[in-house]
């Protein structure tokens, strides 16, 4: 039987030829990914990093660079932090429902041209529940 460490990129291996999306939105998302993506890189499989920008996007850039992880290869644009500071508004459900909408339509977009065979996400954000209808879409 394999060690147990091993179990874990077994099913992993029937995807090779296949491509991994890896949704990272905030520093802990990119801490807790950055074992995972290492060890696709030493194993050579495929994947693409997607960055949803929930903690803005070169704060992420910077950040995935402090990690030692390569830069995302998606970013979805503005955070509604950044355009509700923009705005002046605080808290509006009308930019919260846009921004949600639209990042909604930008993930399946992305994921029928990318195509990837796993999407890994975690978290307690709205990404979530939106990332996982995108994919199965």
């Amino acid at each position: 039987m394999a060690p147990s460490h091993h179990l874990n990129f077994i099913c992993i291996y029937n995807f090779l030829e296949n491509m991994i999306i890896f949704i990272i939105g905030t520093r802990s998302e990119g801490i807790k990914f950055s074992t995972i993506i290492r060890e696709c890189q030493k194993r050579g499989i495929p994947f693409k990093i997607l960055n949803t920008g929930q903690h803005g996007q070169q704060t992420m850039i910077e950040w995935m660079k402090k990690l030692d992880l390569p830069k995302p290869d998606i970013n979805l644009g503005e955070s509604l932090r950044e355009i509700w500071s923009r705005k002046g508004v605080f808290g509006s459900t009308q930019i919260f429902s846009y921004w949600v909408f639209t990042r909604f339509i930008k993930l399946i977009d992305i994921f029928r041209k990318e195509k990837p065979k796993i999407v890994v996400y975690q978290g307690d954000t709205i990404f979530v529940p939106i990332t996982a209808l995108a994919a199965r879409l």
